[in-house]
């Protein structure tokens, strides 16, 4: 029932700059990261998770956002440190509320939802 399209690809067809978010390295705790810069109003909680970070051709999956704050699935190198820049995409769950809520896609939303879990043909009704 979810999309077959990963966010910002051809079939998706949103454009990644729309989104590309730039921050500042704030503060560094692992694999979390505070970053200045995510809005001066800032999205709502969660609105990254499952996007990424980018530093030069360096990508990170963020499993978690709250506030200023982004987990990362694995830390950064040495080469980002307090002052770096990121680039910050958010992320799509591939629900249809996702595509039609958060980007206003669902045009090209490629998901079925309405199709039951349950198949009766094969399980009954």
């Amino acid at each position: 029932s979810y999309c077959n399209h990963q966010l910002f690809d051809t079939g998706c067809g949103l454009n990644d700059n729309d989104y590309k978010t730039g921050a500042i390295v704030a503060d560094i705790t692992g694999s979390d990261l505070r970053l200045m810069g995510l809005g001066i109003f800032p999205p709502p909680d969660g609105y990254y998770k499952g996007g990424i970070a980018v530093y030069d051709t360096d990508m990170r999956l963020i499993t978690h956002h709250t506030g200023d704050t982004v987990s990362l699935q694995l830390p950064f190198d040495s080469r980002v440190k307090l002052g770096s820049t990121l680039n910050v995409y958010p992320g799509c769950d591939g629900s249809p509320e996702t595509c039609k809520d958060k980007f206003n896609n669902y045009g090209k939303f490629l998901g079925m939802p309405l199709i039951p879990s349950k198949n009766p043909v094969m399980w009954g009704v």
